[in-house]
């Protein structure tokens, strides 16, 4: 079954502000933080499915983006 059947992430969204956006051809959520104490989170999943991303990191939203377009 696909990875996003059955699969839970938390991310912070009282802390951050959400952006969709897609990440080599795919749906990705950027969760990009609005206190500087909390990170930035990236998900998306497999041009399958099969397997999903989350990438968090203090790291600005975009060197975010830049590793996960890397990503193939």
């Amino acid at each position: 079954s696909p990875a996003g059947q059955g699969t839970v992430f938390g991310v912070d969204n009282e802390h951050s502000s959400q952006q969709p956006l897609r990440i080599n051809g795919r749906d990705a959520n950027l969760f990009i933080s609005i206190d500087n104490s909390f990170p930035h989170y990236l998900l998306w999943s497999s041009a399958n499915g099969a397997t999903v991303y989350m990438l968090n990191s203090y790291i600005s939203p975009t060197e975010l983006v830049a590793i996960a377009t890397g990503q193939k």
